[in-house]
């Protein structure tokens, strides 16, 4: 049995595949420059577990390069740091 922080870690590897492979392609196809989702504490949302965290604003930009721009403002983002899935991190006042 996996111990705690393997599990973690591979749900980061997965998450880190899935934002670095799907994310873009799925952007592409259906003309979205930019995906915000907004996840507020008490509320369950369905992305928690592909995000990474249960509040704040998930923000993903495609400037057109070979990689989506990934940014999280709010949450826990000493725990979203650690993920190595996000770019760019900011307060919610920003």
């Amino acid at each position: 049995m996996k111990d705690a922080r393997t599990r973690w870690e591979t749900l980061n590897l997965i998450r880190k595949e899935k934002f670095r492979i799907i994310l873009p392609i799925a952007m592409r196809e259906n003309e979205i420059d930019m995906w915000i989702h907004v996840m507020r504490e008490g509320n369950p949302d369905p992305l928690t577990i592909d995000l990474g965290g249960d509040n704040g604003y998930f923000v993903f930009t495609d400037r057109g390069k070979d990689r989506v721009e990934r940014a999280v403002f709010g949450g826990d983002e000493e725990m979203l740091q650690l993920t190595g899935a996000y770019d760019i991190f900011g307060t919610e006042g920003c």
